[in-house]
């Protein structure tokens, strides 16, 4: 019999597909990507039989493959499911959408984080950051056009351009992106500030290590504005995310750091202590 919209068949199988995706949120959170994975293949393949492989749902389903791959070290794959799932909403909603633009905007992050492996030769690397920069390049130009500047998404691919400018040896167009999106996140508040004032620190910790030597920049001035920064960042996310969550954990690591650097090897004892009993 065929199946139609109003058969029991066809619910059931979206019930299923709804299960099975509920089942990668659960284990995304326990961070068993692993299992994840596994569930969001068997996502995949019910989409793929069920809504054809030209259909939103079924592009969400790549990106969840393009993300477990991502985190589980699996670069090309997550590039192919990311590639697949941008050309699925590029085809059914276009390239203005909202989804298309975090399509752009994950894949630029694969790239991102393959150019920091340990195995990826320096001539690779250059290509990786090259291809992040683009990526991160169309989707600010995406959102900037449709969502505003002082958007949240728009603001956090600011900061990702920024950031791969800054690895690109780019120092000056970095700090031009990074000090954008902390100005403009400052008006937003919340997750957005603590990230843009994060990403804004590591800039300026860089800065001051590599210039130490150099008499004609005020390297202390950059290491206290750094401190601060991360010392804000890491505020917002303890009060709001807990001293346990990765994203507190970056913020701790880096400004234990930074404390080192300042004040020596005792400096950040403390930070790293706390960091050891939520690991």
């Amino acid at each position: 019999m065929e199946v139609t919209k109003t058969t029991k068949d066809y619910y059931a199988k979206e019930n299923e597909l709804a299960d099975y995706k509920s089942d990668v949120r659960t284990q995304l959170q326990q961070r068993d990507y692993i299992s994840a994975k596994a569930s969001a293949r068997k996502a995949l393949d019910l989409s793929l039989s069920h809504f054809t492989k030209n259909h939103p749902v079924t592009a969400s389903c790549y990106s969840d493959l393009g993300l477990l791959n991502k985190e589980l070290g699996d670069y090309d794959e997550a590039k192919d499911n990311y590639l697949r799932a941008s050309a699925i909403y590029e085809e059914t909603v276009g390239k203005e959408h909202p989804s298309y633009a975090t399509m752009i905007n994950n894949l630029g992050w694969v790239f991102r984080r393959q150019s920091e492996s340990s195995d990826t030769r320096a001539l690779d690397r250059i290509m990786l950051l090259e291809k992040a920069l683009e990526c991160f390049e169309e989707c600010y130009k995406i959102r900037s056009e449709n969502l505003g500047e002082g958007h949240a998404d728009t603001l956090q691919v600011l900061g990702a351009r920024g950031g791969v400018k800054l690895a690109r040896g780019e120092g000056r167009e970095g700090e031009v992106d990074l000090r954008k999106a902390h100005e403009l996140a400052r008006r937003v508040g919340d997750s957005c500030e603590a990230s843009a004032a994060h990403n804004l620190a590591v800039l300026l910790k860089t800065r001051a290590v590599k210039e130490k030597k150099n008499k004609n920049i005020d390297v202390e001035a950059y290491f206290a504005d750094a401190k601060r920064l991360y010392e804000s960042a890491l505020a917002w996310r303890i009060e709001n995310l807990g001293e346990g969550a990765t994203p507190t954990i970056m913020t701790m690591s880096s400004l234990a750091e930074l404390k080192q650097t300042i004040e020596g090897e005792d400096g950040g004892r403390d930070l790293w202590e706390r960091i050891k009993k939520v690991l």
